[in-house]
């Protein structure tokens, strides 16, 4: 099921943008704020001005990571150091969508990246 603004609870990486960046959210933070019930009306208006600078400064952060993402491409986190990396620090050929399917999204949580893999099987030979 997903929440508002954009959000979904299936899957944490693959909608790590955050919310959506567009008129809507903004549009419908304005009308919130203009129609709730029982606001003081001595309160400060969350302001059309207000809104289209917010609208401004989050398509300039979705541009931005959208720019990162088309020059880096997608990272995953590994299960065990916790850090990020692209789908060849997992053993992902270029280009093979079986093989990132199976080794970076189906794992899920226990990911692990090619250096965890090579410690854990070197403190294993000890």
């Amino acid at each position: 099921m997903a929440s508002g603004g954009g959000q979904r609870n299936t899957c944490g990486i693959s909608h790590a943008e955050g919310r959506w960046p567009g008129k809507f959210f903004v549009l419908l933070k304005l009308l919130r704020e203009r129609f709730q019930k029982g606001r003081d009306p001595k309160a400060p208006f969350y302001t059309s001005v207000e809104a289209d600078g917010e609208y401004q400064s989050r398509m300039a952060l979705y541009e931005a990571r959208r720019s990162i993402l088309k020059r880096d491409g997608p990272s995953w986190p590994c299960g065990l150091c916790l850090k990020s990396f692209p789908a060849e620090a997992f053993g992902v050929e270029p280009g093979s969508v079986q093989a990132l399917q199976r080794l970076c999204v189906a794992a899920g949580h226990w990911r692990r990246c090619v250096a965890c893999c090579q410690a854990r099987d070197y403190d294993q030979s000890d």
